[in-house]
């Protein structure tokens, strides 16, 4: 499994087989629940 560490370009990262999480429903689910979440993200992310 190769992961996507330095790749800039979507269209890269895709065509040559890198690791890549769709998390596009799970975040419709956040906002459909309507309860507020607090999503911290790591320093200088």
């Amino acid at each position: 499994m190769k992961f996507p560490i330095g790749i800039q370009s979507f269209e890269k990262m895709i065509t040559e087989g890198y690791c890549y999480v769709d998390k596009t429903d799970l975040l419709y689910q956040l906002v459909k629940e309507g309860v507020i979440y607090f999503l911290s993200r790591p320093r200088r992310f």
